[in-house]
């Protein structure tokens, strides 16, 4: 059977664009190597305890416009929950705490600059400093040439450039970068960082700096829903599918094997692959040269059932610790009891993926000690998750090698987080990619 796209990879690209093409009437065939969707982004059922586990926390905010018309369109809009205003918790290892808090009475960059200059733990000095990244991010707005010259800069280059403290930079800067790009100060790029900022600052649409949690599972979030969308529309999901190959014809691709020998023809072959696996793939000789430039950059996802509560907030970033965040899941879920579950990440988990689990474990209770109830509660389960390709890892000079989205040869389009969008290698920057790939579909 003859298929007018074929999409290969079953992620928020991949869906996305998927979505957007059977709505328009697309015969849409998507193949996902899995046995399940979700790309690098799912969740599963815990045995023991019947809770969803993702395999890594993620947070939404309100400037993600494409994520925000994927998930309406698929009808899961009620489970996607934004706070009011932004609303950060921090602790440091000595047990400090701050808050970042944006007042959302306020226009952006107000609300934000609000929020830093009420942040504990700084001094006035620093926080009168802050203003000078407010400034760069205008000059990105309206300097055609600024990204040229930061991104090969990395975020810490470029912090210390802007006379931002040691301090600033731990407690402000660097833990919101990590949990952006993914990566560490002294390896991302500033550009990543930058883009990302410029979407929470830009006030478009109103609060865009409003943290979004998932009121489910990832998984429940959106692959069921845009599975049935898709197949509801005369759409074919098909699992453990993994493509060896392209096929073309005169020059254009027209369909792909799999590794068990089957073959599948359309008129596009749309991929939403990371890099790693599309390098495998015989696709155009220039766009395979730029792939060997990408690394990966891992996480480490915890999740923890205590006996007690430790903490009411719902996401707390921790400052000077190997873990980077912890999320209140009975906070963010509204889960009923006594217990409490905790998903705790580390972002850039470069040295800890090749730790035991028992050994991360004992550093997240050396850690936890941070909140004083720990020390009363018992732990009474824990899962622990390593995604060893989690990110791309965004490295000062990548920028130039990350191909468009679209068609980068007859009847081959390209979409995918690490794609060249404009953002960091985020969901919104998947979603945004499979929608310009669908667009170009469509229009040819």
């Amino acid at each position: 059977m003859d298929f007018d796209v074929l999409v290969i990879g079953g992620g928020f690209a991949g869906l996305s664009a998927a979505t957007i093409l059977s709505e328009q009437g697309k015969k849409v065939l998507l193949l996902e190597k899995k046995p399940h969707l979700g790309g690098r982004a799912y969740s599963f059922i815990d045995s023991k305890t019947g809770h969803e586990i993702d395999n890594g926390q993620h947070l939404f905010i309100g400037a993600y416009a494409e994520t925000r018309k994927f998930i309406g369109r698929i009808g899961s809009s009620p489970l996607l929950r934004f706070e009011e205003k932004l609303n950060l918790h921090f602790k440091d290892s000595s047990g400090q705490s701050a808050r970042l808090s944006a007042p959302s009475l306020f226009p952006a960059p107000l609300d934000f600059a609000w929020g830093v200059f009420n942040l504990k733990g700084l001094s006035l000095k620093e926080k009168i400093s802050a203003g000078k990244v407010f400034r760069e991010i205008k000059k990105f707005r309206t300097e055609s040439d600024y990204s040229g010259k930061i991104e090969r800069l990395s975020v810490r280059q470029w912090l210390n450039s802007l006379g931002q403290s040691s301090s600033i930079q731990k407690r402000l800067w660097e833990p919101l970068a990590i949990g952006i790009l993914n990566e560490n100060a002294q390896t991302a790029s500033a550009l990543g960082l930058i883009q990302a900022l410029e979407k929470i600052l830009s006030g478009t649409p109103k609060n865009a700096s409003r943290l979004g949690y998932s009121q489910v599972g990832l998984s429940s979030l959106y692959v069921q829903q845009a599975e049935a969308y898709i197949q509801k529309r005369q759409g074919s999901v098909l699992y453990s599918s993994k493509i060896s190959s392209i096929l073309y014809q005169e020059g254009r691709a027209c369909g792909v094997t799999c590794d068990d020998g089957r073959t599948f023809n359309a008129r596009h072959v749309l991929l939403t692959l990371p890099p790693w696996d599309l390098k495998r793939l015989n696709v155009p000789d220039w766009l395979k040269t730029g792939l060997e430039s990408f690394s990966t950059s891992p996480i480490i996802g915890l999740s923890l059932w205590l006996d007690r509560p430790i903490t009411p907030n719902q996401t707390t970033g921790l400052i000077d610790t190997q873990f980077h965040w912890a999320f209140n899941k009975n906070r963010i879920w509204n889960l009923p009891g006594k217990t409490q579950y905790l998903a705790l990440v580390i972002s850039a988990a470069h040295a800890e993926l090749k730790k035991e689990p028992q050994e991360i474990l004992e550093i997240a209770k050396k850690e936890l000690a941070v909140f004083p109830e720990f020390k009363k509660a018992k732990i009474i389960h824990w899962r622990l998750i390593k995604e060893p390709f989690a990110t791309p890892s965004p490295k000062p000079g990548l920028e130039e090698m990350r191909p468009f989205p679209g068609e980068v040869s007859p009847g081959l389009i390209l979409a995918g987080d690490w794609t060249r969008t404009g953002l960091p290698a985020t969901i919104e920057s998947a979603v945004l990619s499979g929608h310009r790939a669908a667009e170009i579909v469509l229009k040819a």
